[in-house]
């Protein structure tokens, strides 16, 4: 079809009646509910655990100092010792919790011997709130002054740590909370909508209607996708602390939406019963989880499992999810994986119109 052919107001009436129900209805609501109080119960939960553990110190020590036996024997916090400045880094990154990282230079102790004070770089993540920065670094200086018996003081300026695309901890939660708002707001709402409509025999109504297959679909993508959308932002927006791209953001809600509109269109356009949408749906999200959650195993994988891996919507989404988190995005990934998404999503919309027309013909 030409897009001059299309009918941009038959379009808006239909997506603007999906939308209408979508907010009436109470399945849909008590769902979206769930989800967000899903995410938002794991948003400050580590904040009550974190404060319930002891603080952590992260050391890459250069020369082998000495003092790191004793500080380790400190029992008022937690030591974690690394072999190099990007294990350091890393493992800064990938909690769900702020912890301090700390470098020790190669002279720190004939310094310390030589000098009364002296000033270490210290690293912390970008999401941490500047009270939680201001408290660890009070906390570690004091202690670390009390057992060198030496003016301790942390250099936190211009060392602050970003996430990637392969970081764990919170980054990689997070985008398994956007990937569920966005599945809920795509992959369950829009069969919803559909049944409702199958039930009221209104969807019989659309398919007769002057309103083409092409323009159903696209009235059902923008419906399905503004909430979808909504969905994700929100989610983005519990977390805002950790965003460092909004635009970036705001792409992998669009992409993502596209995605699970589609896969949603396609379990409607099929399925016939509510029990059969929900099984449906049950086993998609196991699909689309277990990858994600898989892809995170890295090492302990075969080279070519981790590559088919890397291949499925579900891990492409979360890699631009993540992307919104970093700083530098890595240009060249972004792209593989925004380019993976929307062929996955091309490829569900292109049977979709396929199944329709056959339905069309079936019928005539």
């Amino acid at each position: 079809m030409k897009l001059h052919n299309i009918n941009f107001r038959v379009i808006w009436t239909i997506a603007s009646k999906d939308l209408l129900d979508a907010f009436k209805n109470r399945n849909i609501l008590s769902l979206m509910f769930t989800v967000f109080m899903m995410v938002g119960l794991y948003r400050f939960l580590p904040q009550f655990e974190s404060s319930e553990t002891a603080p952590r110190l992260v050391v890459f020590d250069r020369g082998e100092s000495q003092w790191i036996a004793d500080w380790d024997a400190d029992p008022g916090y937690d030591l974690v010792t690394t072999t190099s400045q990007d294990e350091l880094e890393r493992y800064v990154a990938d909690r769900d919790f702020v912890i301090l990282g700390l470098t020790l230079p190669e002279d720190f102790d004939p310094r310390l011997e030589a000098d009364d004070s002296i000033t270490l770089d210290g690293y912390v993540i970008h999401w941490a709130s500047e009270k939680s920065v201001e408290t660890l670094r009070g906390f570690f200086e004091d202690n670390l002054s009390i057992a060198t018996d030496k003016d301790i003081h942390l250099n936190l300026e211009s060392h602050t740590l970003y996430t990637q695309m392969e970081s764990a901890g919170y980054a990689f939660l997070t985008s398994l909370m956007v990937l569920l708002a966005l599945s809920m707001g795509g992959m369950y709402i829009v069969p919803h909508l559909i049944f409702d409509e199958k039930q009221t025999r209104t969807l019989d109504s659309l398919m007769v209607s002057p309103a083409s297959h092409l323009e159903i679909l696209i009235a059902k993508v923008i419906a399905g996708g503004t909430i979808a959308v909504l969905a994700g932002l929100l989610t983005f927006g519990i977390n805002a602390a950790l965003v460092t791209h909004w635009w970036m953001a705001v792409l992998a809600c669009l992409s993502g939406a596209l995605f699970f509109v589609a896969v949603g269109l396609l379990v409607g356009t099929v399925l016939e019963t509510r029990q059969q949408m929900v099984l449906c749906g049950f086993l998609l999200m196991f699909a689309m989880l277990i990858p994600a959650l898989l892809v995170t195993l890295g090492s302990f994988l075969k080279a070519g499992i981790l590559t088919v891996l890397h291949l499925t919507p579900s891990v492409a989404l979360i890699n631009l999810v993540r992307a919104a988190f970093a700083n530098p995005i890595p240009v060249q990934p972004l792209g593989i994986n925004l380019a993976l998404l929307l062929g996955w999503a091309a490829a569900l919309y292109i049977i979709i119109l396929i199944i329709l027309r056959r339905k069309d013909r079936s019928n005539g």
